[in-house]
């Protein structure tokens, strides 16, 4: 199977055409061009966020209050 795959990859490529013309390559000098800069150090400035109290969440249930809730209930039966 893979020697059918090869025979139709080689197949299907094409050389380049002799005819045809090269692309002209151009190139640029830059030795003559003057750069200057100057170097800046990174500044940050801190902007202290506003903390918000935390809010609880109503729908969920306290599990203190249920473990006393339990506990108060195994005593009244207890107690009985």
């Amino acid at each position: 199977m893979t020697t059918l795959i090869t025979f139709i990859l080689i197949s299907l490529s094409h050389a380049e055409d002799p005819n045809t013309e090269q692309t002209k390559v151009t190139f640029i000098d830059f030795e003559e061009v003057d750069l200057t800069a100057e170097m800046v150090k990174p500044s940050a400035i801190l902007v202290p966020a506003e903390r918000q109290p935390a809010k609880p969440d109503l729908l969920i249930p306290d599990v203190r209050q249920l473990f006393l809730d339990k506990q108060t209930a195994e005593r009244t039966q207890a107690s009985k």
